[in-house]
């Protein structure tokens, strides 16, 4: 007689379980997921799933996902997309999948091969916080940071998620945080957004505005090089100085002058020396 294993509201047979293919390139290669005989023997043992458990979070099946979990595979398993958990908080549907693994004990800090968590995933692939508010609820480091230094606010600032970093800083994360390369979030906000949303979030919660990096470079000479006049405009009305140079003697002012003389950026920052700023 088959065993049944419970699973919420669903009862299903463990061999149909472990029969079922996940994707449709297992119907070319039905491999069944049969447990050795000394796994059958020593329940609560986990069992590699060879991938499967990876395939699951791909195609968003929670419902096999949660099925191999409860039927021993290992929570911890890794392949060359990183430990379960990591690749779970990449993905847009990845909540439950997380939240599952976090049940089981898995270490909300895991790191994979390139240092980062999955926080630091979260933060930066996706612009809502659901992924990241569950990690933080479950200890995740706010400022871990990944082989280059960078933490989850720096990601996320990066890439204009204001929500996220409103969240992340309400968690305690230091706006200032410095890379490898001594910049902040907000110098890789002032380089790499459109919007100015970030850039007064930041500089609202103490960032400084003219913390300058290992080049010397301030945010605003990043904006002035991106041609930004929005973002610019914000540091200059913080206080960033249009003629700091760098260690290279260039200012915001001279990397604005890539854009003409006659562009809004260059005449923006022109005045603002002008008016000794």
């Amino acid at each position: 007689m088959l065993s049944d294993l419970s699973l919420g509201d669903l009862s299903i047979s463990e061999v149909s379980v472990l029969e079922l293919p996940i994707s449709l390139s297992d119907l070319y290669d039905p491999t069944l997921y049969q447990q050795s005989p000394r796994h059958k023997a020593r329940r609560g043992v986990n069992w590699g799933s060879r991938g499967r458990l990876h395939k699951a979070i791909y195609t968003g099946n929670i419902f096999i996902f949660r099925t191999l979990l409860n039927l021993g595979a290992d929570p911890n398993e890794a392949n060359e997309y990183g430990p379960l958990l990591v690749y779970a908080a990449r993905r847009y549907e990845g909540i439950e999948f997380c939240r599952s693994l976090l049940d089981r004990g898995v270490q909300v800090d895991t790191r994979d091969s390139s240092g980062s968590t999955p926080l630091s995933y979260a933060a930066r692939l996706y612009p809502y916080g659901a992924i990241c508010e569950l990690l933080l609820d479950r200890g995740a480091a706010v400022d871990s940071t990944d082989s280059n230094g960078r933490t989850p606010l720096s990601h996320c600032a990066g890439r204009g998620y204001d929500s996220v970093c409103e969240l992340l800083l309400g968690r305690g994360a230091a706006v200032d945080s410095t890379d490898f390369h001594d910049r902040t979030p907000l110098s890789y906000s002032a380089e790499l957004n459109v919007d100015d949303s970030v850039c007064e979030l930041l500089l609202e919660r103490g960032g400084m505005v003219d913390l300058a990096d290992s080049q010397g470079r301030t945010p605003l000479s990043y904006s002035a090089e991106q041609g930004n006049c929005a973002i610019s405009r914000v540091l200059l009305n913080r206080g960033a100085r249009a003629e700091t140079p760098d260690f290279k003697d260039r200012t915001p002012l001279s990397h604005a002058y890539r854009w003409g003389e006659a562009s809004d950026i260059y005449q923006l920052l022109l005045k603002a020396k002008e008016s000794g700023c």
